[in-house]
């Protein structure tokens, strides 16, 4: 994906409430809401959510960059003072850029496992309150123009599939929204002006399935 003309953004709110709740974000262009405002993103809209109880939002956190890889995510989480404990929950989408960029699919398998490691040793080795999202479908977007577009649905696939696999045997929520993306073959208000990205309305239809599992996380 394009990487010339992003710049790596965080979002940090804070507010000491005992009813706080802690959201750190990883991932990529997905997670960031390239080409959309910050109100659409997914983890703005997902913070922002009416869950099941009353709370305030505490520290919300974005670590994520359009183009970025397993590996780029790791490099950036050594950079981030991260502690142990400071979330609730996270969640991790990333993978797309493996995909895209060619990258030996054997390489993502040790990655993003190192990553799932990492996100749950910052929730004091709860792997439940890590939310794996999957990949997006962008074969379908006008991006993918005259791309194999069966290639890169098959391979998205086998990324998804990888990842659902390590969410099960960790004890992680997996929530599979690729199927909403692939809307966007004959609703192109699900796309962002950049026609490859989702749009707010397509990251909201995400909320939608994420928020059942935060709930049972944050209110079990």
């Amino acid at each position: 994906m394009d990487n010339e003309t992003e710049k790596e953004e965080e979002k940090e709110s804070m507010e000491e409430n005992a009813s706080a709740v802690n959201y750190l974000a990883l991932g990529d262009s997905y997670t960031i809401g390239e080409s959309v405002g910050e109100k659409e993103r997914f983890p703005y809209q997902l913070i922002h959510s009416e869950l099941t109880e009353p709370h305030e939002l505490g520290k919300y956190k974005i670590i994520a960059k359009t183009g970025w890889t397993t590996r780029d995510l790791l490099n950036a989480m050594d950079k981030e003072n991260l502690v142990a404990g400071d979330y609730d929950f996270i969640t991790l989408l990333i993978g797309v850029n493996n995909q895209y960029q060619g990258k030996d699919f054997e390489l993502f398998k040790t990655e993003f496992n190192e990553l799932m490691d990492r996100a749950t040793s910052l929730l004091n080795g709860d792997a439940s309150k890590v939310i794996v999202v999957s990949i997006p479908d962008y074969s379908v977007t006008p991006f993918a123009g005259n791309s194999n577009k069966d290639k890169i649905a098959r391979e998205i696939k086998e990324y998804n599939d990888y990842k659902e696999k390590v969410a099960k045997e960790r004890g992680a929520p997996y929530v599979y929204i690729t199927d909403l993306t692939q809307n966007a073959a004959s609703d192109l208000s699900l796309l962002a002006g950049d026609q490859l990205h989702p749009s707010g309305k397509s990251y909201g239809q995400w909320v939608e399935r994420i928020l059942p599992v935060l709930n049972n996380i944050v209110f079990e």
